[in-house]
């Protein structure tokens, strides 16, 4: 099984995490579920050629990520396809009861 190098930072980073990931393997597909500026998820799909770049807001104060993200209140991604109808699912599913 191959292994894959994963990347986890900040906004600040997630432009060249992406481009390290794709340089990696080039179908990989990325979710982006951070703060970014209005635009930045089609300005990443343009520069590195892929449609394979998610968006999904996060609503959470640092100290409270894991708990947000396993109690969600509700779960927004920002794309209409079958692949996202798959990871947003997934969200849905691995969430907890309150």
């Amino acid at each position: 099984m191959k292994k894959y190098r994963i990347a986890i930072a900040g906004s600040r980073y997630v432009d060249p995490s992406n481009g390290l990931l794709l340089a990696q393997h080039s179908e990989i597909k990325t979710i982006i579920k951070s703060m970014t500026p209005i635009g930045f998820t089609k300005f990443l799909k343009k520069k590195f050629k892929t449609e394979n770049i998610i968006f999904s807001s996060k609503f959470s104060r640092k100290s409270k990520t894991l708990y947000y993200n396993l109690y969600p209140g509700h779960i927004i991604v920002k794309e209409q396809s079958k692949r996202v109808g798959i990871f947003a699912n997934l969200l849905a599913q691995s969430a907890k009861e309150r």
